[in-house]
């Protein structure tokens, strides 16, 4: 993997927080697809860029207020693990909800073509190990 992939995650992520998701866009293959947390009753996988807004949606639509912020960008050959820190306002309850999660892109090409949504970071590891093997 390249400086010029973890560069252009960065730059992703910077597109996102600040609202251009056409910009965040442009660091996802056509073909992306996005897997929602494993351990969700109602997990999924989502396809395309339509597919990664909508997972997006998802999120952002709990929550009055959202932030996250990129902590830790690593190199794992074919794939970048991103750890983000996120900070939400429960619209329903109001309460602040903060958590560290790990975020797996698969990039090929310079784009990303895969990205798995985990809350363990050894989940993530054992997931890019699993994607060298297949």
């Amino acid at each position: 993997m390249s400086q010029e992939n973890l560069d252009r995650a960065r730059e992703g992520y910077r597109a996102f927080v600040s609202g251009n998701m056409d910009a965040a866009l442009e660091f996802m293959d056509s073909e992306i697809e996005c897997h929602d947390f494993a351990d969700l009753p109602d997990t999924a996988v989502y396809h395309g860029p339509e597919g990664f807004l909508a997972l997006s949606a998802n999120v952002l639509e709990t929550f009055d207020e959202f932030t996250i912020e990129v902590k830790e960008l690593v190199d794992l050959d074919d794939c970048i693990l991103a750890v983000v820190h996120t900070v939400g306002k429960g619209k329903a309850s109001g309460a602040e909800v903060e958590a560290d999660l790990i975020h797996l892109w698969r990039i090929r090409d310079g784009k990303a073509v895969e990205l798995w949504l985990f809350g363990d970071r050894d989940q993530a590891l054992a997931q890019a190990r699993e994607r060298r093997t297949a």
